[in-house]
């Protein structure tokens, strides 16, 4: 089963707080005209929104329509049954086109981590942070491999990153992962180990996507697919050498 994505309720409030409150930035034309002329034949954006029903009122439906650049900045715009053209800020516009699903990816509590494992196609690289005998403070350490100089710098720079992820756009919200993505053999599986969780937190990384971006995934071979910035994850693709 695909994991669900639910609603950014911070997003979603943003829209309708700029909506219900829209102002005009210029009009440009009313009654009879050629919508193309606008970009409102086939709009970019078709927001709507129903308002439940009242008493004995039916529920009504407002639309707004969003075309192109309007001269002067912004968008052309219209109400669905209305025939009076205006432009609206790019502001809304920015929120209506924003990222509506949940963002977030990973949420931990960094300070209650207390394993990590890192694996690459040709390494792996597995870590401990337990506190030591008669010691009241954990500490870092390489499993299996004392000699292992580890950067706690590192470790703790990555684990910060990692425990409140967020994404800004997602490539794909279902299905299963397309080999183009990279992530059912991914350049990089992390698993977080957090006390008193049974399972780990994971994060697939998988092949670098357009815009200097990287398809990643917490799934292991369908579901949701985010983009996050690829040179954020550049270093660590070279192996445990990184730490």
């Amino acid at each position: 089963m695909n994991p669900a994505i639910g609603a950014d309720s911070t997003g979603v409030s943003d829209i309708l707080f700029n909506v219900t409150r829209l102002n005009a930035k210029k009009f440009f034309a009313e009654g009879t005209v050629d919508l193309k002329a606008y970009g409102l034949d086939e709009p970019k954006i078709r927001p709507t929104a129903m308002l439940k029903a009242d008493g004995d009122k039916e529920p009504v439906q407002h639309v707004l329509l969003v075309g192109s650049e309007a001269e002067g900045g912004g968008h052309y715009a219209k109400l669905g049954d209305g025939d009076l053209i205006f432009s609206i800020e790019q502001n809304v516009v920015n929120y209506l086109t924003s990222e509506l699903h949940d963002r977030t990816l990973i949420k931990f509590d960094s300070f209650k981590v207390d394993g990590l494992t890192l694996t690459w196609p040709d390494a792996k690289l597995e870590l401990a942070n337990k506190k030591p005998e008669g010691k009241t403070v954990k500490e870092w350490t390489v499993v299996g491999d004392d000699s292992f100089k580890l950067d706690v710098t590192k470790t703790s720079s990555l684990l910060t990153y990692l425990s409140l992820l967020n994404t800004d756009k997602f490539a794909q919200y279902q299905g299963d992962f397309t080999e183009a993505q990279g992530l059912t053999s991914p350049a990089l599986l992390i698993e977080v180990r957090v006390e008193g969780e049974s399972t780990p937190k994971t994060l697939r990384i998988g092949a670098a996507a357009e815009g200097e971006k990287r398809y990643v995934a917490t799934a292991e071979k369908s579901g949701p697919v985010a983009l996050l910035p690829d040179d954020r994850f550049k270093a660590l693709l070279i192996g445990p050498k990184y730490f």
